[in-house]
């Protein structure tokens, strides 16, 4: 990377090493929580885009919804129409065949098991409205500043309680 050179910082660091672990602590927490359902992390945001696009999940608009690119998003799933999740529906003919991804009853249930977060709950409870808020809006900038330098289109990154309806936000 070519452009200016900023001084070593420790508290950047700290910062840096405090998001990693809060986020993998929790992220272990939740594997947790979704093991009873024997479904992974990386499966549960799937599971919610393909619930909210219907019709219009395709890979690349799974993909385009997350963090994933096309390649991993396959991958997962693959995964999961293995495990029965989801199923794979070929419409159209000719220049205009796709594959649409669907959730199956198992898919669903799977889905409505994922929505709980109980284990989200319970971390978050330790913030109030007013720290919930400010948290949210330090990690907003920090999104939209790494989105600039890596030339990442966020404009379809949803979070869930604006990809969801019924998932309403706390505050």
């Amino acid at each position: 990377m070519t452009g200016k050179n900023y001084p070593i910082c420790a508290q950047d660091f700290d910062l840096w090493e405090l998001l990693n672990r809060v986020y993998h602590l929790i992220s272990r927490y939740r594997e947790n929580e979704l093991r009873q359902y024997n479904i992974h992390r990386s499966q549960v945001y799937i599971l919610w885009t393909v619930k909210a696009l219907g019709n219009k999940a395709t890979i690349m608009e799974i993909s385009r919804h997350g963090y994933h690119r096309p390649n991993a998003t396959s991958q997962i799933i693959k995964k999961m129409v293995a495990k029965g999740l989801l199923i794979r529906d070929k419409i159209g003919t000719g220049e205009k065949k796709r594959t649409i991804i669907r959730l199956t009853e198992k898919g669903i249930c799977a889905y409505n098991n994922s929505i709980a977060m109980n284990s989200i709950h319970k971390i978050m409870a330790t913030l109030n409205k007013e720290q919930r808020k400010h948290l949210q809006s330090c990690l907003e900038l920090l999104l939209d500043n790494v989105t600039k330098l890596i030339n990442y289109d966020q404009s379809k990154f949803y979070l869930p309680s604006q990809l969801l309806p019924h998932v309403k936000a706390l505050y």
